[in-house]
């Protein structure tokens, strides 16, 4: 005769399993999280070698986009987005249907339409000054403002954040939460870094390398030395909230 469980056995069991599930969920989220991270950092180099092999042919330019009316992201710009759409953004936040401008943030900082100040007017000297402005015309002919950087001007390319996980952070905008193909605080849509992964971002340096960082180390590294970014280039998971 089999033998029956009885209640009290059987909620037993079913707390155990609870018990087991509490302690292993979060687990599985953090390796779930960690096989993103490792997806983004795959992306975010083979963006590197396409950014790379275009400054190559261009004397060490590399050009970004617009700054004024009908902006080019860099993925277009540099052509990258035709080969590789879903290389060029985060698999965390990544489009349904692939989309330049929701993308990795390029390095603009406090750029306007009329310069290229970067993060900030100390953190740039710090590096030589790298980026620079130019007339462009666009694909209609009309002339715009062009911004780019000046690979041989570049100090310590290892330590020169180009490209990075970015989120738009202004609020009241039908793309608050996305990732955006700029990293610029003053210019709307209002943008920043943004530490989706596990609390840390990645990021492309210019000479080539990928690293990922938490706020802490990123703020106390040279990468951000005399940096002119306020708090709310920093943007947590929850991008509402700044560091």
């Amino acid at each position: 005769m089999k033998r029956k469980f009885t209640l009290i056995e059987l909620l037993v069991s079913i707390a155990i399993l609870a018990i087991l599930a509490s302690i292993l969920l979060p687990a599985l989220n953090k390796a779930r999280e960690r096989s993103r991270s490792i997806s983004c950092i795959s992306n975010l180099k083979q963006c590197g070698q396409g950014i790379l092999s275009y400054a190559i042919s261009a004397y060490d330019i590399i050009s970004f986009q617009y700054l004024n009316a009908g902006q080019m992201t860099w993925a277009m710009d540099l052509d990258l987005f035709s080969s590789m759409k879903k290389a060029v953004s985060c698999p965390v936040t990544q489009e349904t249907t692939p989309n330049a401008n929701y993308s990795y943030g390029i390095r603009i900082g406090n750029a306007s339409a009329s310069s290229a100040s970067g993060f900030g007017t100390y953190c740039e000297a710090y590096f030589g000054n790298p980026l620079f402005t130019v007339p462009a015309t666009k694909w209609d002919g009309s002339s715009v403002t062009g911004i780019g950087c000046n690979l041989k001007r570049l100090k310590m390319p290892s330590l020169y954040l180009l490209l990075a996980d970015s989120v738009v952070w202004e609020a009241g905008r039908s793309d608050s939460g996305k990732q955006l193909y700029k990293l610029n605080e003053y210019m709307s849509p209002k943008s920043g870094l943004h530490f989706r992964h596990l609390g840390s971002v990645n990021y492309l340096a210019a000479d080539g390398h990928t690293a990922t960082a938490s706020f802490g180390q990123l703020r106390a590294s040279e990468v951000f030395h005399a940096s002119g970014a306020t708090a709310n280039f920093f943007r947590r998971e929850d991008c509402s909230i700044p560091y």
